[in-house]
């Protein structure tokens, strides 16, 4: 089983989110190739907020993740965008990217449940 969260550094380096859905695509390929379960992470908010459209971008590339991806693919989605606002005090690090202790425990538990989901499956 894979757990994969990717793009808030692409995405803040200004990289296109086609680009950044290309790359999501060859995690998707690989994980095929190697039949592994994949669980994909949507890309959460950070302090950026909607400098240089990053919002518009992430908005873009976590709609390919829960549609695209997701709906078509059967992969599993950890919605992190969608569970751990950037509003929510004590969650994310002074540095505004990276999640604090509690960010990150809240992270697991979604995990687990996404994993736990995956399972179920069989």
């Amino acid at each position: 089983m894979v757990c994969f969260l990717g793009g808030t550094n692409d995405l803040r380096m200004n990289v296109e989110p086609d680009n950044v859905k290309g790359y999501l695509d060859g995690v998707i390929s690989a994980c095929e190739r190697e039949e592994a379960e994949l669980v994909l992470m949507t890309v959460p908010p950070n302090s950026t907020g909607d400098v240089g459209g990053f919002k518009g971008r992430r908005m873009e590339v976590n709609g390919y993740i829960t549609s695209c991806v997701c709906g078509e693919g059967g992969y599993t989605i950890c919605d992190v965008s969608g569970e751990i606002p950037f509003e929510e005090k004590g969650m994310y690090d002074p540095d505004g990217v990276h999640w604090t202790k509690k960010g990150y425990r809240r992270v697991g538990e979604l995990l687990v449940g996404a994993i736990e989901g995956v399972l179920k499956k069989g």
